[in-house]
């Protein structure tokens, strides 16, 4: 599958649903070639160049929402960060894709999974322990830089109640 995920980079073809789940699952890996050059890389290329359909976004933020990916073993530093770090940077990408007109994807999410999404930030943010920049066999963890990311998406959607800035302010002092 890596191999056929790395040379799927250079095409302009779909992603499958076995595919997407193989990124799911690798999402956090601690090979920063495999997470960053692969992972993320076929995560932007996906989304960002609409290479899966408006179900496969659908499934795919509905997964990563239900079962927590943001959240996954928050107590914990390390390796586990990476998953939370990660998923950070691919539901900043699902909301530059919801709110942005132009896109297959716009106002695919529900309104209950976007507001899901916009309550999660304030509390991962402030929940977030590993102040990891950059680590010498993961690479780059930057957990609270991604978790900026997903900040500055949210805030910046339309859909975005005026009433949660009061959370992020919370969350950031």
């Amino acid at each position: 599958m890596e191999t056929r995920l790395q040379e799927k980079l250079h095409l302009e073809d779909s992603y499958s649903d076995e595919e997407i789940s193989w990124l799911l699952e690798h999402i956090g890996d601690k090979n920063p070639k495999i997470r960053d050059n692969l992972v993320y890389a076929s995560f932007c290329q996906a989304i960002l160049g609409e290479r899966i359909s408006r179900s496969q976004f659908q499934c795919l933020t509905r997964k990563l929402l239900e079962e927590q990916y943001l959240f996954y073993r928050i107590e914990e530093l390390g390796e586990a960060t990476l998953t939370r770090s990660f998923t950070a940077l691919v539901l900043a990408l699902v909301l530059s894709e919801d709110s942005r007109e132009r896109s297959s994807f716009y106002n695919g999410l529900s309104a209950e999974e976007r507001m899901l999404l916009f309550q999660a930030i304030p509390t991962y943010l402030a929940r977030e322990r590993d102040t990891t920049g950059y680590h010498r066999d993961y690479g780059w963890v930057h957990a609270f830089a991604h978790g900026a990311d997903l900040l500055m998406f949210a805030s910046q959607h339309v859909a975005f109640p005026r009433e949660m800035y009061q959370d992020i302010w919370t969350c950031l002092v």
